[in-house]
């Protein structure tokens, strides 16, 4: 149980900093109006008129997935790592 937790731990934070990577690569390489989706899930809906600038933001269920490899991941590591001690 208590590897569980620990990688569930370790797994979100190390998701959370890849998706702010991701957010922020996608969001400022972005220089026209469309629907854009970046490489772990998150769906741009940018709108650029004269006057304004409209930003939008969803997921895409891929999310989820690359959430669970990562957890995988992690997990499949802290059980090697804790069966060698």
């Amino acid at each position: 149980m208590q590897v569980f937790k620990k990688s569930l731990f370790l797994s979100v934070n190390i998701f959370a900093m890849l998706l702010l990577i991701d957010f922020i690569f996608t969001l400022f390489s972005i220089n026209e109006s469309g629907v854009f989706k970046s490489v772990l899930g998150i769906v741009f809906d940018m709108k650029y008129t004269e006057t304004e600038i409209s930003t939008g933001f969803g997921v895409e269920p891929k999310m989820f997935i690359y959430f669970l490899l990562c957890f995988l991941i992690v997990f499949g590591i802290n059980l090697i790592v804790s069966k060698k001690k």
